[in-house]
């Protein structure tokens, strides 16, 4: 479902001339990084059908910014 979602309508200009294609293999690489809680991915579905119609994630991010490290969430695949 995820994978319909994202490669149906994520990332798309205007033109209807670009649209990312990830697959399948890297989908699961990306969403399940070291320290990853599948808490941070949400996905909304229709009551109707159960269709997936959004998706969000957060995975665990290690950040460095003026000599300081801690830990964040990166937000990714929105749609």
């Amino acid at each position: 479902d995820i994978y319909n979602l994202l490669n149906e309508n994520y990332v798309e200009d205007d033109e209807n001339m670009f649209r990312f294609d990830y697959s399948i293999d890297f989908l699961r690489w990306a969403l399940k990084p070291p320290g990853y809680s599948r808490d941070w991915h949400v996905g909304v579905r229709t009551t109707k059908n159960g269709k997936m119609v959004g998706f969000i994630t957060g995975t665990p991010a290690n950040v460095h910014a003026w000599q300081e490290s801690f830990k964040a969430v990166e937000i990714n695949f929105l749609c």
